[in-house]
């Protein structure tokens, strides 16, 4: 049995690769008890967060190294905010021994802001999937980066659907998250 997981890497495009791990092993068990893969398929629930404050240089370089550089615009918006800053939260379910992801999507935010407009932001959205023939990866059922007309903060919003066979269920891992005007942000996770 090969153990496969599709990540998916969404930012104005959707890119898709395969990462294959080596054989699983394969536990004996007694009829009475449940084999490790069954006692892991449902997991918990779990999330994750992280963040800090960026460089305007590094903003602009890391987006040109991933090949999504800024426009010109964009990037006279970018250099004429006071600070930049990013905030990342990764939303789904892990295996009951919270070692090993079983499947999660996760929306990073970064913007600049001057204190009275959000100058610039972006998005970067990701699903995953440890067994994809378990956790069926059935796509995006939201995934925008918006804000108001006064510019005040920007939303991002994802939020994946992964099937499970074992239930035949659908999964929908949500995160929002909104970056404001003044450098805080906030957030709403489930799923």
């Amino acid at each position: 049995m090969r153990r496969v997981a599709t990540l998916t890497i969404v930012s104005g495009a959707l890119t898709a690769g395969l990462l294959a791990a080596g054989p699983a092993a394969q536990a004996q068990t007694t009829p009475k008890a449940k084999p490790a893969a069954a006692q892991d398929d449902l997991g918990k629930e779990v999330t994750v967060t992280r963040q800090g404050s960026i460089s305007k240089e590094r903003l602009l370089a890391d987006a040109k190294r991933a090949g999504q550089p800024y426009s010109a615009k964009e990037t006279a918006a970018i250099k004429a905010a006071e600070r930049c800053g990013w905030y990342e939260r990764t939303q789904g379910y892990k295996n009951s021994a919270k070692t090993r992801w079983l499947f999660y999507v996760k929306n990073r935010l970064n913007w600049c802001w001057d204190g009275r407009y959000v100058r610039s932001y972006r998005a970067n959205f990701t699903a995953y999937t440890y067994n994809k023939n378990r956790w069926v990866w059935r796509g995006w059922a939201q995934k925008k980066v918006t804000h108001p007309s006064d510019w005040s903060y920007a939303t991002s919003t994802a939020q994946g659907k992964f099937y499970y066979t074992g239930n035949r269920k659908t999964y929908k891992p949500y995160v929002i998250i909104r970056g404001y005007k003044n450098g805080g942000y906030r957030w709403k996770a489930g799923g």
